[in-house]
């Protein structure tokens, strides 16, 4: 009960990132709970007691003992939610005022600067010189001094005699000026050091940064996860002196996996378990936790450990995993901050190494399909061609000859049918090349006429040699003999489609002329009539399998 109580008052709830204001909310939080004790302790063992040996009620100074309280306690409240300027004034007012409301009435009412109170007036100098800027510091100083030249100019005024027992002062005197020595002991014995101390962790958290992005640097160069696991966990433990350091990574459950592989640390950490590193992964956000805490919340530690700090290593919305740090001292806000950043930055190099192994497998992929299509365009192409080739065979054969030529010549519009084939044209037909030559005065273009890279046939133009030919004439006579291929293609398949028409036609009238019959001799009879005159023929036999017109027969004498 006593721990629980010491904890809540004395523990600093609100995280304050400048550790120069942590340092101060510390002791401040102290000081505040320090002048509740002493000014509690003071009304009870010295305001009261003198009250009562004197007869007389110091008002002032019980009500300045409940103002410092009062402040103390808000002061209290306020560093605890993160106002720690506000609070400072608060408790430097509170004080400043108490001190100089004793010396403006404590000579029975009137102001004195003769008294023991005078020495408790360095406190709050001291105090806004450590808590406050300069400008806070010449404010209270600037006040003090007001006030203490006031009473010292109406203490001039005062001319009567004042009886003074020291016996009845000694153990008030002696309560202010021991209680001022020790908050100003306090207070230099709190800050004493602490810029060194700053500016040494200063100089700690920038070399362990440059040290991270030396890190993130070496690990963008390597190709391979564990081997940047293993880079970064083994520089991890050497940077932070060979601390408790374990590396967990998300897996396909949600869980997160030891990637040590120690079979003394635990292998795997279930994401719905109380500690600190499945909350971490639970919440993106890092925690903390001692041995004060909760054990379901340090399952994960080490016997010799007594702290435990989980970042989580986050890139973008992707939780890859939680960095676990542990030791035997409390971590500063500075070395949480690192722990963090040096976690961002294992994730980011994790991150880049799976997404340059995902993009080497959908180049792998992509070149494997490329060279399937690359593949399948070539047997296509080779099908194709063949296919061209086969249908323009048969469709020159049937007609009954081996090539058909046609000759065209200025005199004439229409094509003359040609049954001989030029000499220059043969080379033409078997390599698919355009070639030029000079014959009898003449330039003789010999052109392919080709369709899906399958030569159909050949082209020769004769042009006077005394007209040069030139790149675009060439062009043009290629892109003839391109547009007649598609002419011809199409044509072939217009035929194609005329006879497919033609035959369709007639077999369709020929079924609708033997559905239409009753009888199998009578059908028998329409059928052959109707293949001669659809097929030309001569002579038509038509043979069926005797007992097919018996059973008809026979079905109906069994009826019978």
């Amino acid at each position: 009960m006593i721990t629980r109580i010491r904890q809540r008052l004395f523990t600093l709830r609100h995280t304050y990132g400048n550790p120069l204001d942590a340092q101060r909310a510390r002791v401040l939080l102290y000081l505040s709970l320090a002048l509740i004790l002493i000014t509690v302790a003071t009304m009870i063992f010295v305001q009261i007691p003198d009250s009562l040996g004197s007869g007389n009620i110091d008002i002032p100074g019980l009500i300045s003992a409940i103002v410092v309280i009062i402040a103390a306690a808000l002061s209290y409240i306020f560093i605890q939610r993160g106002k720690l300027n506000r609070a400072t004034w608060i408790v430097l007012l509170a004080i400043t005022l108490g001190a100089l409301s004793a010396i403006l009435f404590g000579n029975e009412g009137l102001p004195t600067v003769s008294s023991s109170v005078v020495i408790f007036l360095t406190v709050p100098v001291i105090m806004s010189g450590v808590l406050l800027s300069r400008r806070g510091l010449i404010v209270i100083s600037a006040l003090i001094l007001l006030v203490v030249a006031l009473a010292a100019a109406i203490q001039t005024t005062i001319t009567q005699p004042v009886t003074y027992n020291p016996s009845q002062f000694a153990l008030s005197d002696f309560a202010i000026i021991a209680i001022s020595v020790l908050i100003i002991l306090a207070i230099l014995f709190a800050f004493l050091g602490t810029l060194q101390r700053i500016a040494s962790e200063s100089f700690d958290v920038n070399t362990q940064r440059r040290w991270i992005n030396l890190l993130g640097l070496e690990l963008a160069t390597i190709g391979n996860e564990a081997d940047v696991l293993s880079m970064a966990l083994g520089q991890v433990r050497r940077v932070f002196n060979q601390r408790f350091i374990e590396l967990y990574l998300a897996n396909e459950d949600g869980n997160l996996a030891n990637v040590a592989n120690n079979v003394q640390r635990r292998l795997l950490i279930r994401s719905i378990e109380a500690n600190i590193v499945a909350e971490a992964a639970r919440s993106r956000i890092l925690h903390t936790t001692s041995l004060r805490d909760d054990a379901s919340r340090r399952t994960h530690m080490a016997a010799s450990t007594s702290y435990a700090a989980a970042a989580p290593m986050i890139v973008g919305t992707q939780l890859l995993g939680v960095l676990d740090f542990q030791g035997s001292h409390p971590f500063t806000q500075n070395e949480l901050d690192t722990f963090q950043q040096l976690a961002d930055q294992i994730a980011v190099a994790l991150h880049h190494i799976r997404h340059q192994i995902e993009l080497e497998m959908q180049t792998l992929d992509h070149e494997k399909t490329i060279k399937r299509l690359q593949t399948q365009l070539q047997d296509y192409t080779r099908t194709q061609s063949q296919n061209v080739s086969d249908v323009w065979s048969g469709y020159i054969a049937g007609r009954g000859r081996q090539a058909i030529g046609y000759n065209m010549d200025a005199e004439t519009v229409e094509p003359v049918q040609a049954t001989d084939l030029p000499g220059g044209l043969m080379s033409t037909l078997q390599n698919g090349k355009m070639e030029v030559t000079t014959q009898n005065g003449e330039q003789i273009i010999n052109v392919p006429i080709k369709f899906r890279d399958t030569n159909l046939g050949a082209m020769s133009f004769a042009v006077p040699a005394d007209r040069p030919l030139n790149k675009h004439q060439l062009e043009v006579a290629t892109t003839v003999a391109e547009r007649l291929a598609l002419a011809l293609e199409n044509t072939r398949l217009f035929e194609q489609s005329q006879s497919q028409a033609l035959r369709e036609r007639k077999a369709s009238e020929v079924a609708t002329a033997l559905i239409g019959a009753t009888d199998v001799r009578v059908v028998l009879n329409m059928a052959a009539e109707q293949f001669k005159d659809a097929l030309g023929a001569v002579n038509t036999r038509i043979y069926i399998q005797p007992e097919t017109l018996m059973e008809p027969l026979a079905q109906t004498q069994q009826e019978k």
